[in-house]
């Protein structure tokens, strides 16, 4: 006989003819998604009890005559693993003190708690490779490398890399043009991090070399650059020498900036037009004047390589250096257009003829500022995709020589473990020994912080579920295999060790499309751990930043319905003995009619303290709660009740009014919530934020352990 899901907030609260328990708005989802015959993709918010309702559906998997080694559970680190085992085990036994269970099927549980196996996707992983090495095509013998060891793993397969490579960038322009423009230390960075990401990164570069330009090359991309700076000058009003004339010609860097700007639009040779003596005087325009001495000891201009085709490294690497220092005179150390403001900079009006010319000059950089700006953009971007080939062919190298380290030492990495194991389970044959016994094992699949999963541990999953459609399963089966899915996109850790939200759609899609019209995709979000003015803050939060993203990115996180705190989440239900509620009731509760808090107000803190004091003597006259330790119904206690106080000074009335009813007391703790420490920085920061013109809230600020300045530097 199917026994009724047990819910994790079905709870006795009062007297023996009536139940009385919390009602929920998302109730409907908590009883499916603890249903173990059905596929569930569980959204969770923060504090919505979600690691309690995976426990009851692994519990209700046993109840409903699953065994223990059938069920593959997998989180994604080994403290979790263990707490939620342990949590399991917990509710086991108190299942059975509840009666939950037959006495033979306890008594067969009890002997097999062994059994229960929760554990890391990677953990799986390696217990995959070692039971199955010669399909995996890995050394049975083979070892897990030490995180402290992969360091100088990476480290000797780059050496042999950078050999390797330093050979092909005397032939491949590509190649040569990354080593040129990124330097050593900062390509072996960027390669180590790659490695680290192999299992997404060879796909992502594809990608983008898919993306980009056919037949670009950096002649091109300098000869197309070259060309709009071109048009840029060539539209300067006045015209480029008096633009040139009127800036800080004093100053040796722009003395060859300003030769190179003539060189790169003509030749350093084109004259100005004639102007006469009386239109330089009434312009303030003198004679140019002389270079300044120290711009004979700066490198030689460029005008005698930008001006002629890019051919050769040197002059691309010349003009590379160019927009460098275009980039440092127009623009801010962000890449914003800089304006007429200079502050920052080494130039001054004394590097200028005149202050009248510095005023000119910095007005005319402010107008071409921004098209100098789009032009630099437009060869980093060119400049890119041609780097991104010669970065792919020198991560193509490293990748063996990793790989060939790793073969030698008879070793695997985390990332190898993933990847062999995903290998093995998609070219394993549909009816070859191996597979048939994974599929026999593992009936059930449970996977926790399902947010944080990356595209390889989702084809993990995927190859031990892809048969499950329906009418799959076998005659000794308890109860058809199923899959649970728990995680809240809100938490993902994008990008951590791969992480990719956009799966969690994609697995609902073909967790659906097991069970044609099953509606897997279920939500809950009631929190039991904020108030509601926090709740309705991260909700208009999330809305904003959900509704910023979504105008710029068609594949942005929306913030819907699944994902928001409902304000009006809890409600009672009385019901007789059956447990059932009327209809009308239920829908009452839902909206709020019954509140389970019961609010208290008084004129005095003196005054409340005596309506509360009363309150907790019903409570102890009457309430029925279940007991921790043993999970029998018995009378309130004192030690059931906690009083939260706002500040110290009014918890002598609450003693006071409750030694009067002759109840007992203890202060737990004498500091109130507000006085602690990471509640001031809180409140210091949210001060702030609501009037950042405030220096005495700025001051608070600054002392604050979030910044930690002290007196003496805040003065200064």
């Amino acid at each position: 006989m199917k026994s009724e899901p047990m819910l994790p907030f079905d709870d006795v609260a009062q007297g023996a003819d009536t139940l009385v328990r919390p009602y929920l708005i998302d109730e409907d989802a908590r009883r499916r998604a603890v249903d173990p015959t059905e596929n569930i993709v569980l959204e969770a918010s923060a504090g919505t009890g979600k690691t309690r309702v995976l426990v009851e559906r692994y519990v209700n998997l046993l109840r409903a005559g699953v065994e223990p080694d059938h069920i593959l559970a997998m989180t994604f680190t080994r403290k979790a693993a263990a707490e939620m085992r342990q949590r399991i085990i917990d509710r086991l036994e108190e299942a059975s003190r509840l009666s939950e269970f037959d006495a033979a099927r306890w008594h067969e549980l009890k002997e097999r708690l062994g059994d229960i196996a929760i554990s890391t996707i990677d953990a799986f992983c390696l217990s995959l490779l070692r039971e199955f090495p010669l399909e995996a095509d890995v050394d049975p013998g083979f070892d897990l490398a030490a995180d402290t060891d992969i360091p100088r793993l990476v480290e000797e397969s780059l050496d042999r890399t950078f050999r390797i490579c330093r050979g092909i960038a005397r032939d491949d322009e590509d190649v040569a043009l990354v080593f040129a423009q990124l330097g050593e230390r900062r390509l072996r960075a960027g390669i180590a991090a790659l490695l680290d990401r192999r299992l997404v990164a060879p796909q992502a570069l594809r990608r983008f070399l898919q993306s980009g330009p056919r037949g670009l090359t950096a002649e091109k991309a300098c000869e197309s650059a070259a060309a709009r700076l071109r048009d840029i000058f060539a539209g300067v009003r006045d015209g480029l020498d008096v633009f040139l004339d009127d800036g800080p010609i004093r100053h040796p860097q722009f003395a060859m900036l300003a030769e190179d700007i003539r060189g790169l639009s003509g030749g350093p040779e084109r004259p100005a037009p004639p102007r006469s003596d009386a239109d330089k005087a009434a312009s303030g325009q003198t004679e140019r004047p002389a270079p300044h001495p120290e711009h004979h000891d700066v490198a030689r201009p460029l005008h005698d390589d930008v001006a002629r085709p890019f051919q050769g490294r040197e002059r691309q690497a010349a003009f590379r250096s160019l927009i460098d220092r275009l980039r440092a005179y127009f623009l801010t150390q962000d890449g914003k257009p800089r304006g007429d403001k200079f502050a920052g900079t080494p130039f001054k009006a004394t590097d200028c003829c005149t202050d009248d010319a510095w005023r000119r000059h910095r007005a005319t950089a402010a107008r071409i500022a921004e098209p100098v700006a789009d032009a630099i953009k437009g060869f980093r971007r060119d400049l890119n995709a041609v780097m991104s080939r010669g970065v792919w062919r020198i991560f193509a190298v490293a990748l063996r020589q990793y790989q060939r380290t790793l073969d030698a030492h008879a070793l695997l990495d985390f990332s190898g473990v993933l990847e062999r194991a995903v290998k093995l389970l998609n070219d394993l044959d549909e009816f070859a020994e191996s597979r048939l016994r994974l599929e026999a094992r593992y009936r059930h699949v449970l996977v926790d912080e399902f947010q944080d999963t990356s595209r390889a541990q989702w084809d993990l999953v995927l190859q031990l579920v892809r048969s499950w459609g329906e009418g799959f399963g076998a005659a000794d089966d308890a109860i058809r295999p199923s899959i649970f899915i728990v995680g809240d996109r809100k938490q993902s850790i994008y990008g951590f060790r791969d992480a990719d939200v956009s799966v969690v759609d994609e697995a609902a899609a073909f967790i659906e499309g097991l069970r044609p019209g099953s509606q897997p995709r279920q939500a809950i979000t009631v929190s039991f751990r904020a108030a509601p003015e926090i709740l309705s803050f991260v909700n208009d939060v999330f809305e904003a930043i959900a509704r910023e993203s979504a105008s710029t990115r068609s594949d942005a996180f929306r913030y819907d319905e699944r994902d928001r705190f409902p304000m009006s989440a809890v409600g009672v239900e009385a019901a007789r003995p059956s447990g059932l509620a009327t209809g009308a009731r239920a829908a009452a509760t839902a909206g709020g009619a019954s509140p389970v808090p019961t609010v208290i107000a008084a004129e005095s803190a003196k005054a409340n303290a005596e309506l509360v004091a009363d309150e907790i003597v019903r409570l102890l006259s009457g309430a029925t709660v279940r007991d921790r330790t043993t999970g029998v119904a018995r009378g309130a206690q004192p030690a059931d009740i906690a009083i939260l106080l706002r500040s110290r000074d009014s918890h002598r009335d609450f003693e006071s009014a409750l030694e009067r009813r002759g109840v007992s007391t203890y202060v737990y703790k004498g500091l109130g919530f507000f006085d602690a420490d990471e509640i001031q920085d809180a409140l210091a920061v949210l001060r702030y934020l609501a009037d950042p013109l405030s220096d005495l809230r700025a001051a608070a600020l600054l002392r604050s352990r979030v910044v930690r300045l002290s007196d003496t530097a805040i003065a200064a």
